[in-house]
């Protein structure tokens, strides 16, 4: 049975069916699937680390967890509940400074989390918030924290090889020893070809195209930036989600159930596409 770390991912996943499905996990501990990213901002600024707060503020929303800490109810009924940055042990001088750089920067909107409550957004969000627009390799971001929702759910291994989630006869066992892991990392070895990754209009299939691609380097030993294998992530997810009795849900279900519901988002306020195999896409297209 498995071991649930809150009750928003227990309800999930009952309604996965997967309490029955999956493996226990051993020494749980609190939920946090991209951890305390936030803290930066306690710690002096300079102009190094500056830049390197506002990528993270400004690619993806910053969920932080704590046991003692205060927290706002997510998702809030009527818009974000806000609260200010001292309430939530953040510096708010430090917060202004990252949230300006991101306005020179050009960014059209970012928002700041701290235990589920708004303490600040971007000078465009008045304005830009609500309007659609494409993620492009943010979504890999995205895509990272579904994946940390799976294994928390103990519904996958990071390190073992991904032959335990391809379907029969697909692929080599060169490519199959892969770990989803070095997929992630972008070390799995294949050979890039920049426009094979960006091709959108007569991609077939994601999974079948890194299968196809020569092995130029060891597993795990030479990262080179690739747009195939975030995809091939995101089909192995889906295949170990499937697995489990009773949730043949697709990838995209599933984020919405573990992490988009949680945060108010409804399926209507996004798209994410799919390659022409019906796999959704793991490195663009959020």
């Amino acid at each position: 049975m498995l071991t649930l770390k809150s009750a928003t991912f227990g309800a999930v996943c009952a309604s996965l069916g997967l309490a029955n499905a999956l493996p226990q996990t051993s020494n749980p501990s609190p939920l946090d699937p991209i951890g305390n990213i936030i803290s930066n901002l306690t710690a002096p600024i300079d102009d190094d680390v500056l830049p390197g707060i506002t990528f993270l503020l400004s690619n993806f929303t910053a969920i932080t967890y704590s046991s003692s800490a205060k927290s706002c109810n997510m998702p809030a009924p009527d818009g974000y509940h806000t609260t200010g940055p001292e309430a939530v042990g953040m510096d708010s001088g430090k917060l202004k400074a990252a949230l300006s750089y991101a306005a020179v920067d050009g960014l059209f909107s970012v928002k700041v989390f701290r235990h589920g409550g708004e303490v600040g957004e971007g000078f465009r969000d008045p304005l830009m918030d609500r309007g659609p627009s494409l993620n492009a390799g943010q979504t890999k971001a995205v895509v990272t924290m579904i994946v940390g929702i799976a294994v928390d759910l103990g519904g996958i291994d990071l390190d073992a090889p991904i032959d335990q989630y391809v379907e029969p006869r697909l692929g080599d066992a060169a490519h199959s020893s892969r770990t989803l892991r070095q997929l992630m990392q972008l070390t799995s070895g294949v050979q890039v070809n920049h426009v094979e990754g960006l091709n959108f209009f007569t991609d077939i299939s994601r999974t079948r195209e890194y299968f196809s691609d020569t092995i130029q380097h060891p597993a795990g030993a030479y990262f080179r930036f690739n747009e195939i294998t975030p995809s091939v992530v995101v089909y192995c997810v889906e295949r170990a989600i499937q697995k489990a009795p009773g949730t043949k849900i697709d990838f995209q279900t599933f984020a919405q159930l573990a992490l988009f519901d949680p945060l108010g988002i409804p399926t209507s306020s996004y798209f994410w596409q799919k390659d022409r195999s019906g796999t959704t896409t793991g490195y663009s297209g959020l």
